[in-house]
């Protein structure tokens, strides 16, 4: 079902002479059943392309998703599914459409969100594009960096653009050909082409990663995988800014040896969305454990011990090992290690710093520092040794859990728009949902949850200095 379809090469939209902008474009809409390009699928495309400044076509169609689409996608785009049912699949129109867009210069609001349906749509037809993209949010930012907002409404509004079908791929394709042509009116040819000219600009890559690797990065929050030839994976990185991120890390010559070194070996990337940085943090831990990467020694995980304090017969104490995953709220336990070395070296500059008599801790390797010179006698010994050996290692102890109940964190991402909110008890992360009946179904589950040092250490962090906008919220307990 095509709505629309010209190619009268006579034609322009408002009577410009050929010469525009020395350049081949394709000003594109698509509407989508949802904003995860994994998950949903196109309902409609509306593009025009544009030839040297003239109007070459003018094409739309409706697309059958071969999914419901949502009701809350209906109400803001205006096409249900009886709308579609009649209409052609994406598979239906691929050869068709990849012959309007190849060789020109994708331009579109938010243009990595068009551009990565497009590129996932193609490739589950059997299809490959690849395109210079250029974003008409960014455009604006560069013309008109005087002004805060720049989505398609504010642009309208701002600058007196006609949009006759509003949330419709045709209607909003075409704003953006009047847009374009209003910034020359305003800013000149050469001061338009030349922030296009940088816009489109690919950076460099190393040489080892296809020419695309970067076409897909979302702007948004999530980890990124860096594998070799072999299918290892060198490096697990997080970002607030997917794209920036890995852009910036794999920029050749930048960085030090270490990045110069996964520079020559990486031969693939890949990444996993998130809705926020603590989700990318979480997710980040997780995929360490999996992987081990070469490079993330930083993150590098083992067995966690913790130092506990046992009474023993004499009225002391004596110190045991316990494995992290048998750490109890309120228990006597000092600290969280990833070695042996380090519990001792913990325990060593606790009683330097306050000395104190260790021979009854029954530790190798402890030195004693009340009785260096002279062996070790445990003169002092009972309830008041004990005593003062909690006292020594008192800035060691693990903090209580600070909730009666589990704990949800909520993130949300504005675009695409979603939420994620993730559960928490006894310093462990059990993990995440994206709807109530989710997190129900989680906090049902029984399945065993290790605990882990780093999601500890995270925890432990946002509690000690929270960040702006993140509330701990627990389970059952009411809103305050």
């Amino acid at each position: 079902m095509i709505i629309y379809s010209t190619a009268d090469t006579t034609r322009n939209l408002i009577n410009r002479k050929t010469g525009l902008i020395d350049r081949d474009f394709v000003f594109l809409d698509i509407e989508s059943t949802g904003g995860s390009v994994g998950e949903d699928r196109i309902t409609e495309i509306g593009l025009v392309t544009v030839d040297r400044g003239e109007i070459t076509r003018e094409w739309s169609s409706l697309i059958n998703p071969q999914r419901p689409i949502p009701p809350f996608i209906v109400k803001y785009i205006g096409i249900d599914d009886a709308m579609v049912a009649d209409a052609p699949r994406f598979a239906d129109i691929a050869e068709e459409l990849q012959e309007m867009l190849a060789g020109r210069i994708l331009v579109a609001h938010n243009a990595r969100f068009d551009y990565s349906f497009l590129r996932h749509e193609f490739g589950l037809a059997g299809f490959h594009y690849h395109a210079d993209v250029l974003c008409s949010v960014k455009l604006s930012r560069r013309l008109y960096p005087q002004y805060q907002k720049h989505n398609l409404d504010t642009l309208i509004a701002r600058h007196r653009l006609n949009c006759e079908a509003r949330h419709r791929a045709f209607g909003d394709a075409r704003v953006l050909w009047d847009f374009l042509q209003l910034t020359v009116d305003e800013k000149g040819e050469a001061a338009v082409s030349e922030q296009i000219t940088k816009l489109i600009q690919r950076p460099p890559q190393p040489p080892g990663l296809a020419i695309d690797a970067f076409d897909d990065l979302p702007e948004t929050a999530g980890v990124y995988l860096f594998s070799d030839a072999d299918g290892q994976v060198l490096l697990i990185g997080k970002g607030k800014n997917l794209r920036a991120k890995v852009v910036a890390q794999l920029t050749p010559g930048s960085g030090n040896s270490r990045s110069r070194e996964i520079q020559e070996r990486i031969s693939r990337l890949d990444w996993v969305d998130t809705v926020g940085i603590i989700g990318a943090e979480l997710e980040e831990i997780r995929l360490v454990a999996e992987h081990q990467p070469e490079f993330n020694s930083n993150l590098t995980t083992a067995d966690t011990e913790t130092i506990h304090l046992i009474d023993n017969e004499s009225g002391s104490c004596r110190v045991e090992f316990l494995p992290a995953e048998r750490v109890s709220a309120g228990s006597d336990c000092y600290g969280l290690y990833r070695s042996r070395d380090d519990a001792l070296a913990a325990m060593q500059a606790a009683v330097d710093k306050q000395p104190v008599c260790t021979g009854d801790l029954g530790v190798a390797g402890l030195r004693c520092p009340v009785h260096a010179e002279s062996g070790c006698d445990a003169e002092e010994q009972g309830a008041l040794l004990a005593t003062r050996i909690r006292l020594a290692f008192a800035r060691l102890k693990l903090p209580e859990w600070p909730f009666k109940n589990p704990v949800v964190l909520r993130e949300e991402q504005s675009w695409p728009q979603k939420f994620r909110v993730h559960l928490f008890d006894r310093w462990c992360y059990l993990g995440y949902a994206e709807s109530e009946v989710e997190l129900t179904e989680l906090l049902a589950s029984d399945a065993s949850v290790e605990f882990d040092l780093t999601v500890y250490r995270l925890l432990k962090r946002l509690l000690e200095q929270p960040k702006t906008g993140l509330i701990f919220k627990e389970v059952g307990a009411p809103d305050r």
